[in-house]
């Protein structure tokens, strides 16, 4: 089943882990989140594009429907081009025991960094200098 609203259309498969919302501006897809595991404790959602502009509002939509619905919330990054202030300022509303960011490009897990959305870890190197990376 497609839902249209806007710019963004929704696909809604009847299976339980089958879920992608999608944003497109023009012809060139902005954002992607595909559910990809759902327990009573947690839901995994697998962020692709941009988390900018207008698609900021898709994400803070879904996000927090599974954010109430479950122990934790856990966003999966790796596919994540780029966030603007308005991403960081939904993902800092969810931030907390709730929320796992988890992958992410050295780009975002730096923003991330830079705006305490991700913990660093010191982390001894084979020449005994210390590097941060993000905490397990």
């Amino acid at each position: 089943m497609a839902v249209f609203f806007g710019t963004k259309i929704a696909f809604i498969s009847e299976q339980d882990v089958e879920y992608n919302l999608m944003s497109f501006k023009g012809n060139a897809q902005m954002l992607r989140i595909t559910l990809v595991s759902q327990v009573p404790e947690e839901v995994v959602l697998k962020v692709e594009g941009e988390v900018a502009g207008e698609e900021v509002q898709v994400l803070e939509q879904v996000g927090t429907q599974w954010h109430r619905k479950t122990e934790r919330l856990v966003l999966d990054l790796k596919g994540v081009l780029f966030i603007d202030e308005a991403g960081i300022a939904v993902l800092r509303q969810w931030l907390g025991e709730r929320l796992v960011l988890r992958g992410g490009s050295l780009f975002i897990q730096l923003l991330l960094r830079t705006h305490g959305l991700l913990e660093e870890c010191a982390t001894t190197t084979a020449t005994g200098s210390v590097s941060p990376t993000p905490c397990p």
